[in-house]
């Protein structure tokens, strides 16, 4: 190690010929072996403080998740088929619509409902699907559902308009309540 490479890094003072001594002490720790030791050191610490819990953080996600498609599909209606006739009761008025219909959307909370990942509770007495809703304009939502033609049904009366975009809200319609909402806007231009 040269008396010009040691002043380069920082190494000894450069005046007192003690250089090659400084050097020494101060290299010590710059050893290969050193510097291998140091990082098996900073490895078992990255593995201890860091990867450990990751690595059992993601176990339990894992033995979590797989509890839950357990549960899932215990609770599943392996029944259930899309050309099922689903038979509602929409707040005391009977309808009967197929399955594929009311799942057409799927991010609606009716295709959420019938999709068949859940057994559905029938009403002992009518042996129907019962929805705490109002059935008024039920008609509507069912024609849009089965892709008929409904837009000459969206009411024109802003009473009605609120309550369709409500039911339709409800039902997470998003473009049907996007329709309904702008018979509010076709209204006031008339």
């Amino acid at each position: 190690f040269s008396k010009n490479m040691a002043e380069a890094v920082g190494i000894g003072n450069g005046s007192d010929g003690h250089i090659q001594e400084d050097v020494d002490l101060q290299l010590k720790d710059f050893s290969v072996e050193a510097i291998v030791e140091k990082l098996d050191e900073l490895k078992k610490m990255f593995e201890n403080d860091i990867c450990s819990p990751l690595l059992e953080k993601a176990k339990q996600v894992v033995k979590e998740s797989e509890e839950f498609e357990r549960e899932k599909a215990q609770h599943r209606d392996n029944t259930a088929t899309m050309e099922d006739i689903v038979q509602l009761d929409i707040g005391g008025k009977f309808c009967d619509i197929k399955r594929k219909h009311l799942c057409r959307i799927p991010d609606s909370r009716l295709a959420k409902i019938f999709n068949g990942d859940f057994k559905i509770q029938k009403a002992e007495k009518t042996q129907r699907t019962f929805l705490d809703r109002d059935y008024t304009h039920w008609h509507i939502i069912q024609a849009y559902l089965e892709e008929k033609e409904y837009k000459s049904l969206l009411p024109t009366d802003p009473l009605d308009i609120k309550r369709l975009a409500h039911e339709c809200e409800y039902y997470q319609l998003v473009k049907l309540k996007e329709e309904v909402e702008a018979q509010k806007d076709a209204g006031k231009k008339k």
